[in-house]
């Protein structure tokens, strides 16, 4: 599987006395894309030893001496699995990341908000608090899209898939192993647009979630 783009050089231009007027000449500069399966890959072939990305900081001086170029390989890429729900996205996902020997990652999901570092649920707290401040999830905005909640819940859904493209550009930079991801932060703006397009979001909400996307987490925290 391959994917070529070509360029072609300017031709040099002579002037009246024979004189170049620019000296490039034409060149054919093939740019190739590949992708490679583990039945097609080299036997002997070793991945480099990948950067300690989740224990320690990439700081100035990782960045003189430790090159992350070199890790590199055909497989160093981001393939994002998505469509409509049930469709059995998860399933493929999981067969293309094998056969390339990628990471899988699975689809964000509220679990991650709602989860903490020691396991306790805390939507398990719900009966206890007034409905605007109650967990709401994608089971919840399935019955409901209209809940007061679910505008709360899309802004959630966006911060984690954006989290989670991040940490994956930082495993590809980090690692040289490309990543098979079940959805991504960029697939999200069709549900957005989507909502909005149906009124459950207005026109600002979209234009702050769309600046989010391209800023610093203190300056989205200014927005918000």
């Amino acid at each position: 599987m391959a994917l070529s783009v070509i360029r072609w050089g300017i031709p040099s231009l002579r002037g009246l006395s024979g004189r170049f007027l620019s000296s490039p000449t034409p060149i054919l500069r093939p740019q190739v894309a590949t992708i490679v399966s583990k039945t097609l890959r080299d036997k002997d072939y070793t991945r480099p030893k990948p950067y300690p990305y989740k224990t320690s900081n990439y700081g100035f001086l990782q960045a003189v001496f430790d090159k992350t170029t070199h890790r590199f390989d055909e497989n160093s890429k981001i393939i994002v699995v998505d469509g409509p729900i049930a469709a059995g996205k998860t399933a493929f996902a999981k067969e293309i990341a094998d056969e390339l020997d990628m990471l899988y990652v699975p689809e964000a999901n509220m679990d991650m908000y709602y989860i903490n570092s020691y396991g306790y649920d805390l939507r398990q707290l719900d009966d206890r608090l007034p409905e605007s401040t109650k967990s709401f999830d994608e089971k919840n905005f399935h019955q409901d899209p209209t809940h007061l909640n679910a505008a709360g819940f899309q802004f959630q859904m966006f911060r984690i898939r954006l989290e989670q493209y991040i940490d994956t550009l930082a495993h590809v930079l980090s690692t040289g192993q490309g990543v098979v991801m079940d959805r991504s932060v960029y697939s999200d703006f069709v549900f957005v647009e989507a909502m909005r397009k149906f009124g459950f979001l207005s026109k600002l909400k979209v234009c702050i979630m769309s600046a989010k996307s391209r800023l610093c987490q203190s300056c989205c925290d200014l927005i918000l």
